[in-house]
Protein backbone atom coordinates (compact mmCIF):
# COMPACT_ATOMS: atom_id res chain seq x y z
CA UNK A 1 0.00 0.00 0.00
CA UNK A 2 1.73 3.24 -0.97
CA UNK A 3 1.46 6.44 1.63
CA UNK A 4 1.48 10.05 0.41
CA UNK A 5 4.10 12.32 0.47
CA UNK A 6 3.52 14.19 3.71
CA UNK A 7 5.82 17.16 2.62
CA UNK A 8 3.45 18.32 0.63
CA UNK A 9 1.58 19.60 3.22
CA UNK A 10 -0.23 23.11 3.68
CA UNK A 11 0.39 25.18 7.02
CA UNK A 12 -3.16 26.57 6.33
CA UNK A 13 -5.77 25.90 9.45
CA UNK A 14 -8.41 23.64 8.82
CA UNK A 15 -11.94 24.52 8.24
CA UNK A 16 -13.62 22.77 11.13
CA UNK A 17 -17.31 21.55 10.94
CA UNK A 18 -19.72 19.32 12.71
CA UNK A 19 -18.29 16.67 14.74
CA UNK A 20 -20.28 13.58 15.90
CA UNK A 21 -19.00 11.28 18.77
CA UNK A 22 -19.89 8.10 18.17
CA UNK A 23 -18.38 6.01 20.84
CA UNK A 24 -16.27 6.25 24.16
CA UNK A 25 -14.45 4.26 26.10
CA UNK A 26 -11.61 4.37 29.23
CA UNK A 27 -8.11 3.60 28.10
CA UNK A 28 -6.78 2.63 31.46
CA UNK A 29 -7.55 3.93 35.22
CA UNK A 30 -6.18 7.19 34.95
CA UNK A 31 -8.34 8.94 33.18
CA UNK A 32 -7.54 7.91 29.58
CA UNK A 33 -9.76 7.75 27.19
CA UNK A 34 -9.86 6.91 23.61
CA UNK A 35 -13.14 9.09 21.98
CA UNK A 36 -14.64 7.68 18.23
CA UNK A 37 -16.09 10.69 16.22
CA UNK A 38 -17.10 11.33 12.78
CA UNK A 39 -15.45 14.75 11.88
CA UNK A 40 -15.81 17.00 9.19
CA UNK A 41 -12.66 19.29 7.95
CA UNK A 42 -12.50 21.71 5.13
CA UNK A 43 -15.96 20.41 3.85
CA UNK A 44 -14.90 16.80 3.94
CA UNK A 45 -15.97 13.73 6.61
CA UNK A 46 -13.31 11.63 8.46
CA UNK A 47 -13.40 9.22 11.41
CA UNK A 48 -10.89 9.91 13.92
CA UNK A 49 -10.34 7.17 16.83
CA UNK A 50 -7.87 9.04 19.04
CA UNK A 51 -6.63 9.09 22.70
CA UNK A 52 -7.66 12.18 25.33
CA UNK A 53 -6.34 12.49 28.69
CA UNK A 54 -8.27 14.33 31.70
CA UNK A 55 -6.75 17.60 31.82
CA UNK A 56 -6.89 19.39 35.46
CA UNK A 57 -10.47 20.88 34.85
CA UNK A 58 -11.86 17.48 34.58
CA UNK A 59 -12.30 17.97 30.62
CA UNK A 60 -11.10 15.93 27.74
CA UNK A 61 -8.31 17.01 25.87
CA UNK A 62 -7.01 15.16 22.58
CA UNK A 63 -3.47 13.99 22.38
CA UNK A 64 -1.72 13.74 19.19
CA UNK A 65 -1.89 9.54 19.99
CA UNK A 66 -4.62 8.54 17.34
CA UNK A 67 -5.88 7.86 13.78
CA UNK A 68 -8.12 9.78 11.63
CA UNK A 69 -8.88 8.31 8.22
CA UNK A 70 -11.79 9.24 5.20
CA UNK A 71 -15.16 7.97 5.89
CA UNK A 72 -14.63 6.16 2.70
CA UNK A 73 -11.89 3.89 4.31
CA UNK A 74 -13.87 3.25 7.28
CA UNK A 75 -15.43 0.25 5.70
CA UNK A 76 -11.67 -0.98 5.69
CA UNK A 77 -11.06 0.09 8.87
CA UNK A 78 -13.92 -2.38 10.07
CA UNK A 79 -12.80 -5.33 8.60
CA UNK A 80 -9.18 -4.74 9.64
CA UNK A 81 -10.33 -4.05 13.07
CA UNK A 82 -12.23 -7.31 12.67
CA UNK A 83 -9.33 -9.56 11.85
CA UNK A 84 -7.36 -8.08 14.52
CA UNK A 85 -9.85 -9.41 16.82
CA UNK A 86 -10.50 -13.09 15.41
CA UNK A 87 -6.79 -12.87 15.57
CA UNK A 88 -6.19 -12.00 19.18
CA UNK A 89 -8.48 -14.79 19.71
CA UNK A 90 -6.95 -17.11 17.77
CA UNK A 91 -3.92 -16.88 20.09
CA UNK A 92 -5.46 -16.53 23.34
CA UNK A 93 -5.10 -13.04 23.87
CA UNK A 94 -8.81 -12.39 24.54
CA UNK A 95 -11.66 -15.02 25.30
CA UNK A 96 -14.28 -15.52 22.46
CA UNK A 97 -16.80 -14.36 24.84
CA UNK A 98 -14.75 -11.15 25.61
CA UNK A 99 -15.07 -10.00 22.22
CA UNK A 100 -19.23 -9.21 21.90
Amino acid sequence: MAVADQSARSNAPLDRGEEHETAKLWADRSGNAVIAKLVQLDGKWYFDLRRYFTNPQGKFTATKKGVMVSVRKLPDLVKAVGKSEREAIRLGFLKSEDAE
